[in-house]
């Protein structure tokens, strides 16, 4: 998830106009592994569109939920111009120009009731100039929120720092697997107030395990029964990087269907 203090990443290195507020978010995975290629070709990142290499140019993550719009963090984007941002698709290493799709934004749209106080409503969409050929994923909704109850697994991928110390992510997605928890668990870690119907919270009290800067706007997603996965949060803030006692917090999903159907059905 995010720490709660300033930032820099290789975005705002280039020296141009940043594309995320000036609330510091998690962007890259802690404790996890090199994902298997080709496992999530749906996971976007978000990268500067003055970068030539989208390693260096990598800012954020998202997911793709239809073939030509990208579900991501408010934060990642409340600041940018979509001529600022470029989304590269089906991509394991992101110095490999030669593997996937470089796509450029055609519009973002960015929760109008988005609090970067508070972090509430956290999520953002960005419609690409033409359509990916990569598989989508589902969202979660009011049918499917079982799947998210505290105690089950759920995997947050990206392309982030690897522990909260580093200064440049390994370039390659990552994945780990991390227990949802309760809303009162995560209050008693960041307070009553902090904490709300509209977010999830995801890790272990012991730490060791979650998102980290670069990873912002990426999937926190589920399976069914069947192996589908589901995305269920965006990954939005934290204190830190798999501090113990400090669990992710992402937006949920699922209290956001309405808000993206309607944007996405007006354009």
């Amino acid at each position: 998830m995010k720490p709660l203090f300033l930032i820099l990443t290789a975005f705002s290195l280039l020296i141009i106009t940043p594309v995320f507020s000036s609330y510091s978010h998690n962007d890259k995975i802690v404790g996890g592994q090199e994902a298997n290629v080709g496992a999530y070709p749906w996971m976007v990142a978000l990268v500067s569109s003055q970068s030539s290499n989208a390693h260096y140019g990598q800012f954020c993550g998202g997911s793709l939920i239809r073939p030509d719009w990208v579900l991501t963090a408010a934060h990642c984007v409340v600041d940018a111009s979509a001529s600022n941002v470029d989304l590269v698709l089906g991509r394991h290493n992101l110095s490999d120009d030669t593997v996937g799709e470089r796509i450029a934004a055609k519009k973002i749209i960015v929760h109008n009731l988005y609090d970067p106080t508070k972090q509430t409503n956290d999520i953002a969409l960005i419609q690409l100039e033409k359509p990916s050929i990569q598989a989508t994923v589902k969202m979660l909704d009011a049918e499917t929120e079982e799947l998210s109850n505290p105690g089950l697994l759920a995997t947050v991928i990206g392309y982030g720092l690897l522990k909260e110390t580093a200064w440049v992510g390994p370039g390659k997605l990552y994945n780990v697997n991390v227990p949802v928890v309760t809303n009162s668990e995560c209050q008693a870690s960041y307070g009553e107030d902090s904490i709300i119907d509209s977010m999830v919270c995801a890790g272990y009290p012991q730490g060791g395990k979650d998102s980290c800067q670069g990873d912002s706007g990426g999937p926190l997603v589920v399976y069914n029964s069947d192996q589908v996965p589901h995305l269920t949060g965006v990954v939005s803030w934290g204190q830190g990087c798999a501090r113990p006692n400090f669990y992710g917090v992402y937006t949920r999903v699922s209290n956001f269907v309405d808000w993206v159907n309607n944007n996405i059905s007006n354009e």
